[in-house]
């Protein structure tokens, strides 16, 4: 049971994916719901499945920021399983 994220920025662009475990998309939890933060820091959009989603963007300085953002939206998905 768990969630990955990676991030990367190279050549002008920063991309996001992220993967979910079944147990948890089967409580709500999915990839894209909480890519979502990120993508719009990094200036773009996403898409995928509940289970492994990718995001990106032009604002590649913000790739850090944009973990961040993604890292919160997945504890509060998490904290409102109890």
């Amino acid at each position: 049971s768990g969630v990955v994220v990676v991030g990367s920025a190279t050549d002008g662009k920063a991309n996001l994916v992220a993967a979910t475990s079944r147990d948890l998309v089967e409580k709500g939890v999915t990839s894209q719901g909480f890519l979502a933060d990120g993508a719009a820091i990094l200036g773009g959009g996403g898409g995928g499945k509940p289970e492994l989603a990718v995001a990106g963007g032009p604002n590649k300085d913000e790739i850090g920021r944009a973990l961040d953002a993604v890292e919160q939206a997945v504890r509060r998905e998490v904290a409102k399983l109890g």
